[in-house]
């Protein structure tokens, strides 16, 4: 940056330059992470809906009923028991880490929404500074023309100074060396 106008000017600039490359990198990590985040959600969900869809097809909750009342013994139906236990749990936890996962996606998406008028704002800075630099380069310039015209006139007028004086030296020279009479001077 040609800096005429100031120094602090191109910091800023500059400065503001880093700042913008900065967000559009975070931009970038957060729309990656977040396509990462949604991919995932659309994995959970599709495999919550297996999983409603499979308990759906066998029964519902009565396929547990049924499942411990067709037991052969004790030590079958506490196994049968301790499976559904772990099938609920498991059921749970798939719902939370969805939960989590949804969350996390509204979180991501509002952070790239927020980072997106934050870099929408830094460029409008950013070119809100770039006119104003130019606006002050270009006064600087029309200042400098200024002072060259005036320059320009000044050596013109000392030049026509030097040439009066010049030629008024000329002229006390040439009635120096012309002599003088007094023919036409009246005594009283």
């Amino acid at each position: 940056c040609a800096c005429l106008v100031g120094s602090e000017m191109c910091i800023r600039d500059r400065t503001l330059e880093s700042d913008i490359a900065s967000k559009e990198a975070e931009i970038e990590k957060t729309q990656g992470d977040l396509t990462k985040a949604q991919n995932a959600k659309d994995k959970q969900y599709g495999a919550m809906k297996k999983r409603i869809q499979y308990l759906y097809e066998k029964g519902g909750n009565n396929a547990w009923f049924q499942m411990m009342l067709n037991a052969d013994n004790l030590a079958d139906l506490l196994t049968r028991a301790e499976y559904t236990q772990q099938m609920y749990e498991q059921d749970r936890e798939s719902l939370q880490k969805y939960a989590r996962t949804i969350e996390e996606v509204q979180k991501l998406e509002d952070q790239y929404e927020q980072e997106k008028a934050d870099f929408e704002t830094m460029k409008e800075e950013y070119e809100a500074q770039q006119s104003n630099l130019q606006y002050q380069l270009d006064v600087t310039r029309a200042n400098s023309a200024d002072c060259e015209n005036e320059i320009a006139y000044a050596q013109q007028q000392a030049t026509e100074y030097a040439n009066l004086l010049e030629q008024q030296q000329a002229e006390i020279e040439q009635l120096e060396a012309e002599p003088v009479s007094y023919t036409h001077l009246t005594l009283p």
